[in-house]
This record gives C-alpha cells, structure tokens and sequence, in this order.
C-alpha cells in the first residue's frame, strides 16, 4: 500500500516552503477580483480633487519652431492650496527667455486654472466621471492580468475622443479628425490592483496626421508614470511628451519631462 508523502511533511516545513516560493498560503477575495469589478467599484470612488501637498516640479523642456528655441530647466515649489498668483515660486531656471517663463508659470497662476485643475494634472487618471469612462469595461481589451496589475488597451475611439479633449485647438473638424486619429493612435494602461488606479500609461500615433489647418503630425508621444502618494492614492511621479511635425513648412518639435519629488502636506489634506 502506498502512502502519501503529504502525511510525512510536516505543516510547518509545507509553509516555510510555501512563504519561500512567495506563493499565498490563501487567495483573498481582493486579490482574486478580475480588473472589470475593481473598476466598477473604482468609478463609484473619484481621486481628491485637491492636491494636498505641496511639491517640487523639475520640468525640462526642448522646443523648436524653425530657427527658434527654447531650452533648458525649470524648477518651481508649487502650493496648489494659494490663489492663483502665488502657488508656484522659482527656485531655478536657466532660460533666459522671460515670455516664455511667464507663459508656462500661467499654468499655475492663472484665475482660470482651479484647485481641481491642479489635483487632475498631480493624481493618476481622471476625477471627472466624464473622463474616467475609458475605463469601463465596453471601452478597453484586457490585455493581460496578474493579482498586483492587469494591461490595458483603450479602444482608439475613445482614446481619440480623449486627446482631441486635450488639444481641441489643433483640430478643428471634429468628426473627420476622430476619425483620422483614431485610425492612428494606440496605447496602454497599467492600474494596480486592487486600488483599480493608474499605475503608468503610454500613447503614440502609428504613423503621420495631418490636422485640419494642412500640419503633419510626424511624431506623438505620452508617458505617464505613477507612484502611491503618503495618503495611498497613486500620484505622477514622471510625465513625458514628444511632438514633432511640420506647419506651413516648418519643422517644430516639443519635448518636455515632468519630474514631481519632494511631497509635503498641508494643513487639512485628506
């Protein structure tokens, strides 16, 4: 008769065995829910639409339009908590062009720029419910899926709907513009789990687009990367972009990389 060898292996030797192969002694019903149940639940619990901490931004910048350029750094302290006209402070740049600075400081200090404007651009994915649609099941492929993540891929529609939202001035023609970039953008979405946040994001077109005012598009690039925040929210630790084209026959390009570091809370953060 033969015998099991389980019944000689002792239970405490079986889980040290297990601990140190890192396989779960039991599967938890958070780690074990599919990615399209997180994101259910995950739509019913927008991010903060506050920021709650202050930060520096490091922002590198490569611009080009013909024969002008504007490189170099910029790095401010933002405080999302001040009325617009002092939430960032320069603590160094070396561009010497003082329209450009003050253009880009407009992202912070404008009026028309809201306290939830900010929280947008500092958490992971969007807080508006409008926005955060590309993420319903009926709009993305689960390309792949584990129990700490799962890879995404947006539908083109949605993700041209999503892009023409941000850069509505470059195309002016609404549907035939959906129509031409949704025929040449991919991308892909990594959300942790169980959170069913954004954990890090990539968008390109395949090949060239022209926009409605006779441009080319060569080259778009974004790519997004998250880390959790103290309060446990994922928050953008890196942003990237690379455009690069041709209007009315000449080139132009932008790179620019956003690094956010040195998080502190403020009075009142939730």
């Amino acid at each position: 008769m033969k015998v099991s060898a389980m019944k000689h292996f002792p239970l405490t030797a079986l889980t040290h065995l297990l601990l140190l192969l890192g396989l779960p002694l039991f599967a938890t019903p958070a780690l074990a829910e599919d990615i399209n149940s997180i994101l259910a639940r995950r739509a019913e619990s927008p991010l903060p639409d506050t920021v709650g901490y202050s930060y520096k931004l490091t922002v590198d910048i490569k611009e080009r339009y013909g024969k002008m350029r504007v490189e170099g750094e910029i790095v401010l302290r933002v405080d999302p908590s001040q009325p617009p006209g002092s939430r960032s402070n320069v603590l160094f740049t070396n561009i010497d062009d003082s329209l450009y600075l003050a253009k880009y400081l407009q992202k912070f200090e404008s009026p028309e720029i809201t306290t939830s404007n900010l929280a947008e651009a500092f958490w992971c994915g969007p807080g508006d419910r409008q926005s955060q649609s590309y993420l319903d099941p009926e709009n993305f492929t689960v390309l792949s899926e584990n129990l700490t993540e799962a890879d995404l891929e947006p539908k083109p529609e949605k993700l041209a709907a999503l892009v023409l939202k941000s850069y509505g001035d470059t195309f002016e023609d609404g549907d035939q513009a959906m129509k031409r970039l949704a025929d040449r953008i991919e991308g892909r979405i990594n959300v942790s789990k169980p959170s069913g946040e954004i954990k890090r994001y990539s968008v390109r077109i395949k090949r060239p687009l022209k926009t409605e005012d006779g441009s080319k598009l060569k080259v778009m690039r974004v790519k997004q990367f998250c880390v959790p925040a103290p309060n446990g929210h994922f928050r953008v630790e890196t942003y990237g972009i690379n455009i690069q084209g041709r209007a009315m026959d000449t080139r132009f390009s932008r790179k620019i990389e956003m690094r956010f570091s040195d998080l502190t809370p403020l009075p009142m953060a939730k």
